[in-house]
């Protein structure tokens, strides 16, 4: 049988992989570990069978060894698998919680929108708590499950706050960001920020990238992202990017004009402009030989006429817009 470090190895290497946890299990509950049935209960939970039952029987191990779970910490977890996987900041708190075991294999921490994040709380414990969490693999500044329009503020500096940045796979943020590499980020979400965190990104090498969304407004604006801010992704874009999502970008007549020809567009699979205000101008412009490599065009927008609707219609294997009946709806007052 594997050693517990060597189990512990195998996790660290493979974390999505249920089987070697459930290995581990096995290890610890020969061992006399209590954490081992933890580990089987949350994995019978997950199956979806009498999942109340197996939640009682959670809630009484944790009962009768306490030690299995942290103490109050000031945040939200979620667990799987007899450890925590993500941890929520509520509030303040000293990072030497993480150093139990449960955070053992901690890969996900969120930041939400709060005045920890706009009061440049957010880099000093960064620096602290990823000495503690080396398997770090997504970080979000900023709720994801609640987008919205933040004002910014001072750009966090990633390549000082987290010393890991390059085990990133995952990027999610509603404030100014700046770092120079992030050499396996897969997902990169920019919901925050004005023009200047665009003109750091491209700056920055992303070589593993595959999903850009950018959901600030951009526009001919000085605060918000404008267009030329965007050239360097037109002209020099990530190498695995094939995924790109721009939301509100209020021209889309003209971003559709930069991507034809354009070296992004060739490598694209997938495209979202979101409420673009485009034209029949520039849905003209939008043709197979153009287009026709995608797998997705989504131009969901709902005050695309029926004429812009027509002239994209079937360019690629999958067009997305507003029916008419939606538009309807979302233009009824109240």
């Amino acid at each position: 049988m594997a050693t517990r470090e060597e189990l512990e190895a195998q996790i660290e290497a493979s974390p999505g992989d249920e089987a070697t946890y459930l290995i581990l299990a096995d290890w610890l509950q020969v061992h006399g570990d209590p954490r081992g049935e933890l580990i089987a209960l949350d994995a019978a939970a997950a199956a979806g069978t009498q999942r109340g039952e197996w939640r009682k029987r959670r809630a009484d191990l944790v009962a009768a060894h306490p030690s299995l779970v942290p103490l109050e910490t000031g945040l939200q977890l979620v667990w799987r698998f007899g450890f925590v996987r993500r941890a929520i900041l509520t509030k303040l708190h000293d990072v030497e919680v993480f150093a139990h075991p449960a955070f053992r294999f901690l890969s996900e921490i969120v930041v939400p929108d709060s005045e920890p994040l706009l009061a440049g709380f957010v880099e000093q414990f960064l620096t602290d708590v990823t000495d503690r969490v080396p398997l770090l693999r997504m970080l979000a500044l900023g709720d994801p499950d609640v987008r919205r329009w933040p004002t910014g503020g001072a750009p966090i500096d990633l390549d000082r706050a987290v010393p890991r940045l390059g085990q990133l796979e995952q990027l999610y943020t509603i404030t100014p960001i700046a770092f120079r590499a992030a050499p396996h980020l897969r997902v990169l979400e920019i919901h925050g920020g004005d023009r200047h965190t665009f003109v750091r990104l491209g700056g920055a090498a992303l070589p593993a990238l595959e999903r850009l969304v950018i959901g600030v407004r951009v526009r001919a604006d000085v605060e918000q992202g404008r267009l030329d801010d965007l050239r360097w992704l037109f002209e020099r874009p990530p190498p695995a990017l094939t995924s790109l999502e721009l939301l509100e970008v209020e021209f889309g007549d003209d971003m559709i004009r930069e991507l034809v020809g354009s070296p992004l567009l060739r490598q694209l699979r997938v495209l979202r402009l979101w409420n673009a205000g485009l034209t029949r101008s520039g849905a003209r412009l939008i043709t197979r030989e153009a287009f026709g490599h995608l797998e997705l065009l989504d131009l969901s927008d709902p005050l695309l006429d029926d004429d812009t609707i027509r002239a994209v219609s079937g360019v690629c294997r999958e067009v997305r817009t507003i029916s008419p009946w939606m538009r309807q709806i979302e233009r009824r007052p109240g």
